[in-house]
């Protein structure tokens, strides 16, 4: 008689046992599947990813269980006959399949007494072993799969932050705060106050004076009217300083200004001899302290051709202070690196005047 018949009754006890022994493995890996996948999908906050961590992971349970039972767990003649003898038979049933293909004596007398010994065998006799280790590495997966499913729905409700702010958190930027403020005399062409963050550069800005006023520097001593600090690290708060024209940095009246006369000298211009009005000629143009001509009218009104620096310098052509702002203006406009509303300011500016 073929084994497989006299076994017959026996395999599906041990077909159900290899079908739970390869579910079991195949729960183990389908879990992590979806632990993994589900991971992945929250690390970057794609929301439906946890229905595709879903489908990896049964479809993993469904190939893992199918190919574990087929390869490993699925039940063989001498499983079953060693399953057999472990319930006391001696491996009478061991041999029995070892001298299946034997017509013998011997073997046809020991097949007749392993079958004689075998139908007090049943099937319930025959206890389900599944090993620990597969059990713990799915209660294990299981554990770590319920977590992430939990952790991931939060996240897609909003209850906890998603992965990418969870893992690769934005570093906090620091910012410092950059005034340009105006005294009497102009205003400040440009974005007065910005917020920057710490390192970088701020917009330029550009001191621009009243009528009757010259620029003079910048409370922190910058000369130029116009300025960009770059690589800021701290809070900056400086002032435009102007002046009005003819007059220092100090603001107080030069000399030669009109009503001021030494008191210890006589008013009557005929007492001053040669420095008299009437003995002026016809032509002559007043001369400044340091004898620069056109400082002042002949009624001691003040030119406004010349002014003092404020640096000790004495008067200059106020022609020349404007070419040389004409020219740095024309310069920051030419590098491009000016924003387009100060840019057409300046050009508009300086083309009135």
């Amino acid at each position: 008689m073929d084994n497989k018949q006299i076994f017959r009754k026996y395999y599906g006890r041990l077909a159900f046992e290899g079908v739970l022994k390869a579910l079991v493995w195949g729960f183990a890996v389908g879990l992590l599947a979806f632990t993994v996948t589900a991971f992945i999908c929250w690390a970057v906050s794609y929301d439906p990813g946890i229905w595709i961590a879903l489908g990896i992971g049964v479809a993993a349970i469904a190939v893992t269980t199918v190919v574990l039972y087929y390869v490993r767990f699925r039940p063989t003649a001498k499983e079953i006959a060693r399953r057999i003898d472990a319930l006391g038979l001696e491996e009478r049933m061991i041999t029995m399949a070892e001298l299946q293909k034997n017509d013998t004596y011997i073997a046809m007398r020991q097949r007749e007494d392993a079958q004689q010994k075998l139908q007090a065998v049943e099937p319930k006799q025959i206890n389900y072993q599944v090993s620990a280790l597969s059990i713990s590495l799915a209660g294990a997966a299981a554990a770590l799969a319920i977590a992430m499913g939990v952790v991931f729905a939060l996240s897609i409700y909003d209850v906890l932050p998603p992965g990418n702010q969870v893992l690769t958190p934005e570093e906090e930027k620091e910012f410092v705060l950059v005034s340009y403020m105006e005294m009497d005399g102009g205003s400040i062409a440009g974005e007065t106050d910005q917020v920057v963050e710490v390192g970088s550069d701020t917009q330029a800005v550009l001191a621009v004076a009243d009528e009757g006023y010259v620029f003079v520097k910048w409370s922190d001593g910058v000369e130029e009217p116009s300025r960009q600090d770059l690589d800021v690290q701290e809070d900056i708060f400086v002032f435009a300083e102007f002046a009005e024209m003819g007059e220092g940095e100090d603001g107080e009246g030069g000399e030669g200004e009109p009503g001021d006369q030494p008191q210890d000298q006589p008013q009557d211009s005929e007492s001053n001899g040669d420095d008299g009005e009437e003995n002026q000629k016809p032509g002559d143009q007043p001369q400044d302290p340091n004898g620069n001509p056109g400082s002042g009218a002949s009624d001691g009104t003040p030119n406004y051709d010349y002014v003092d620096r404020g640096d000790g310098s004495g008067p200059v052509d106020y022609n020349e202070i404007f070419d040389e702002y004409l020219k740095e203006a024309l310069d920051e406009i030419a590098s491009g690196e000016l924003p387009d509303g100060l840019r057409e300011f300046l050009e508009s500016y300086f083309g009135s005047l």
